[in-house]
């Protein structure tokens, strides 16, 4: 709200706009669940509403918005690169629609693929929310609690931003949460050759996610047996070879893959140092996981340190001028841990509102 809104509106309009949303989240999430439990049929029936009808709104948005005439290329970078990889070529040396050159892993490319060929790789938003939707439905309980999930997520500026800009940052952090929570309850026994295909592709998304991939695979790995430890290596193995088969293959020189190549460009935002401290941290913390919340907040806190980290390093380099406002530092990066604060909150919210349907039973 810093960074956009005084583009628009003076001080004293962003200040009121800023406090006036802020007013009316706190009653989203401290007021309006007592009042919805009143219409509780409405309330459900609202909810799948409310989640397909924003469906189709950000469908509208990625139809009506030209790629070509935003200042961010997020987008393009990751189309750029899919399409670099069907026509053979080196996917990091392709300059998407501003001049830049992608740093998505290849596991991406897999991702997006689908949406590039349905002609607009910003489908991938509105695929995610379907996926969202049906994750709010089978983790929360509560009717009430259900909609004002939905509610938080499709008000957020964080999200809103994503769509206009036909962002991935968002969607990438949703995929890793549904994986988890589809297979968080089952991980004890299934942590075999499939989980470590779908692990090594999410990991192929970006190297931060390394720390929530740890945070949940790695207990249930060490309670495995001999044979399903290696069925579940050999799985990441194999993905993450043929997804560098996908990505490397036609890399025309050692030298041009020294200067373009995805490590060197996530390592400008979010620093190679500042990630392995995290993930070394991320071991301990693996072990007393038990319950999906603890993995949810745990995973909020260490990619947020990452990137809040990274944003100090730079603040103090650069100041917040030149940090914030010049676009120094990409302010996107927040998305990567701003899910799971969103899902811990409702997650939090509905064990509340079950602690008081037992204290006070109809």
């Amino acid at each position: 709200m810093y960074k956009y809104l005084p583009r628009y509106l003076n001080d004293w309009q962003s200040f009121l706009v800023a406090l006036v949303y802020i007013l009316l989240v706190l009653i989203l999430v401290f007021k309006v669940g007592n009042y919805l439990k009143k219409y509780s049929s409405l309330t459900k029936t609202s909810f799948w509403i409310l989640g397909l009808g924003f469906f189709g709104i950000s469908l509208i948005i990625n139809l009506n918005i030209d790629g070509q005439n935003l200042n961010i290329d997020r987008w393009s970078a990751l189309e750029a690169g899919i399409k670099a990889i069907l026509e053979g070529s080196y996917p990091y040396s392709a300059v998407d629609h501003l001049g830049g050159y992608t740093s998505n892993l290849p596991g991406l490319f897999i991702v997006g693929m689908p949406f590039y060929f349905l002609g607009d790789v910003g489908y991938l938003q509105s695929f995610t929310l379907i996926l969202t939707l049906i994750l709010i439905f089978k983790k929360i309980a509560s009717a009430e609690v259900r909609l004002i999930a939905l509610l938080l997520f499709i008000s957020s500026f964080w999200y809103v931003y994503e769509v206009v800009v036909k962002s991935d940052l968002i969607s990438n952090t949703l995929l890793l949460i549904l994986l988890s929570s589809w297979q968080f309850q089952s991980r004890f026994r299934e942590m075999g050759f499939v989980t470590g295909l779908l692990i090594a592709l999410v990991l192929s998304t970006r190297l931060v996610y390394a720390i929530p991939l740890i945070l949940y695979a790695l207990k249930p790995f060490l309670a495995q047996g001999i044979n399903e430890k290696l069925r579940f290596c050999f799985g990441v193995g194999v993905g993450l070879i043929l997804l560098g088969i996908l990505a490397f293959t036609h890399t025309p020189s050692w030298e041009v893959f020294l200067e373009y190549n995805p490590f060197a460009l996530q390592n400008k935002q979010l620093p190679l140092v500042l990630s392995v401290l995290l993930l070394l941290i991320a071991f301990p913390v693996a072990l007393r996981i038990e319950r999906f919340e603890q993995f949810v907040l745990a995973s909020a806190v260490l990619c947020a340190l990452s990137v809040t980290l990274s944003l100090l390093g730079y603040l103090i380099q650069f100041g917040f001028k030149q940090t914030i406002g010049e676009s120094i530092f990409d302010l996107t990066y927040f998305n990567i841990f701003t899910p799971f604060v969103w899902l811990y909150l409702v997650l939090q919210l509905d064990h509340y509102q079950k602690i008081k349907a037992t204290k006070n039973p109809a």
